[in-house]
């Protein structure tokens, strides 16, 4: 499984409190070797938008740094009523803001081991005692221990301890099953972090089945912390199928933070949200989400995101998207931010003999960006951009084990560049050519071997560069549609035109895959 979340700064998804202004992606893979034993695999990536201009607050604090990778790798035993949760991660930060850390700089990364033991006790209760230990940090080493105990037919409980060198939790929660389609719960946590300071959580939320079809859910949050100060939100939403190819799905949620001194400037927010989808397959899939936040005070922000793919005939797709958000200060009388997307594609798939596939993409993006933003490095930030990008790609199987793959690129960007004080403005262009050549060759029915060579050609107002070199990468093959990739990275740049982002690539890398 894997997910990407990219939320802008002045943007609060409806189902994370914490997620403004930061892009997150991930990936899960997992592998049943035995009956007994399951090995899994877990990466995490998360970045901050702006680390050090006008962020989200909640945001820096809850990431710490202004990025945060960790990859886990965990072990799961069964034997009799014991299980055993064998695991190691790695996590790296770079621009730390802690105060103890240097600024700009990439920490080392945090290697922790842990290992869990789960005894059931009997149908009804299951203990647990677990120590994490920080083998870069001693700070890290954390003991903890819970139960979970089904009082009744309907009603389970829970409590959990944890006590490390600098920090402590301790949560209880009970829920409990109201009727055949309902539960409802309750958690309560109490924390002492050097992040959070002291803080405590309740949470008090009911899932109803209305129908085979259709759910309500609904969810309070009440939050005290020394550091993030006190704030609440209200979540209600209703998730529905009308009928075998319909579904549909809204949301409410009021966020009040008027006493968080940490997340001055922030105001009640009322956040509506609603996404329908159509799914016929093998024909049409398509879905439509629309959402529109305010506060109490003048600012008010839209956003929507229309996509669908069709079947033209067995071989050939046509997709397309359109994706448009706006929002604007009233009281200024101006917009703070506007993001236009046109994308259309078509792609040949053929179902005889799929020797040959292709793929081609045309995108129209127009991004002015939320007023104020700086550079983390002081000088220039781009404060609109508009740019055409044209790319094509496609795979040929020269023989059994060969296969050659080739990608183009162009991208023709007009943007605008601001200084740290908003005042001068200086125009740029820039055209980028990118060439992606790579072969691949299947070691055995599971494992593949890939050598690539790269061409990134900028031509602009203030850059003319030529950069070039190779990438290697083993893919292995979990199942027939999904593989993951090991390799290095001799360049810097992506396999997308994502590198005028000035977001560095060269490395290790690894990557899930998945074809349909």
């Amino acid at each position: 499984s894997a997910y990407v979340r990219m939320i802008d700064k002045n943007f609060s998804p409806a189902d994370g409190l914490f997620d403004s202004g930061s892009r997150k992606y991930g990936w899960e893979v997992g592998h049943r070797w035995s009956p007994s034993d399951k090995l899994r695999f877990i990466y995490e990536d998360s970045e901050l938008e702006d680390a050090t201009g006008s962020i989200n607050a909640s945001s820096r604090n809850e990431l710490t740094a202004s990025r945060v990778q960790n990859f886990t790798t965990q072990w799961v035993h069964e034997f009799e009523k014991l299980f055993f949760f064998t695991e190691y991660r790695r996590q790296n930060k770079k621009n730390s803001f802690s105060l103890v850390d240097e600024p700009d700089a990439i920490t080392d990364g945090d290697n922790i081991l842990a290992e869990k033991v789960e005894y059931r006790v009997s149908d009804n209760t299951t203990v647990f005692a677990g120590q994490q230990l920080g083998l870069s940090d001693s700070e890290d080493n954390i003991t903890s221990a819970g139960i979970t105990h089904k009082i009744t037919e309907d009603v389970s409980l829970s409590m959990r301890g944890a006590v490390g060198q600098d920090r402590n939790a301790a949560l209880i929660g009970i829920e409990r099953q109201t009727g055949p389609n309902s539960s409802e719960y309750m958690n309560y946590i109490v924390a002492d972090t050097p992040l959070d300071g002291r803080s405590s959580t309740t949470s008090h939320g009911t899932n109803t089945q209305l129908s085979t079809n259709s759910t309500l859910r609904r969810e309070r949050n009440f939050v005290t912390s020394d550091v993030r100060g006190v704030y609440n939100s209200n979540l209600t939403g209703l998730r529905t199928q009308w009928s075998p190819r319909w579904d549909f799905d809204a949301s409410y949620e009021r966020r009040e933070e008027a006493l968080d001194e940490n997340l001055k400037g922030e105001t009640p927010r009322d956040a509506f949200s609603g996404t329908l989808s159509y799914n016929e397959p093998d024909r049409l899939k398509a879905y439509s989400k629309l959402e529109y936040r305010t506060d109490n005070s003048s600012d008010w922000q839209i956003f929507t995101d229309n996509q669908a793919e069709m079947k033209v005939s067995r071989d050939w797709a046509l997709f397309g998207e359109y994706e448009y958000s706006q929002g604007k200060d009233e009281s200024l009388g101006f917009s703070s931010s506007r993001i236009d997307k046109k994308q259309i594609g078509l792609a040949y798939r053929p179902t005889d003999n799929d020797r040959f596939n292709w793929l081609f993409k045309y995108t129209h993006l127009q991004d002015d960006r939320p007023w104020g933003l700086t550079s983390p490095d002081g000088g220039f930030s781009t404060s609109k951009s508009v740019y055409d990008e044209v790319a094509t790609e496609f795979a040929f199987d020269i023989s059994p084990r060969f296969q050659w793959v080739e990608k183009l690129a162009y991208r023709d960007e007009d943007l605008t560049a601001v200084d740290i004080n908003n005042v001068i403005e200086t125009p740029q262009s820039v055209e980028a050519y990118l060439m992606v050549h790579r072969l691949n060759y299947h070691l055995t029915n599971k494992l593949d071997a890939a050598a690539e060579f790269r061409v990134l050609r900028l031509d602009g107002s203030d850059v003319n560069t030529l950069e070039y070199g190779p990438l290697f990468e083993f893919t292995y093959q979990i199942r027939g549609s999904v593989a993951i990739g090991f390799g290095y990275n001799f360049t810097s740049f992506k396999d997308d035109l994502s590198v005028l982002d000035k977001r560095k690539a060269e490395g290790v890398f690894v990557r899930v895959q998945a074809k349909y």
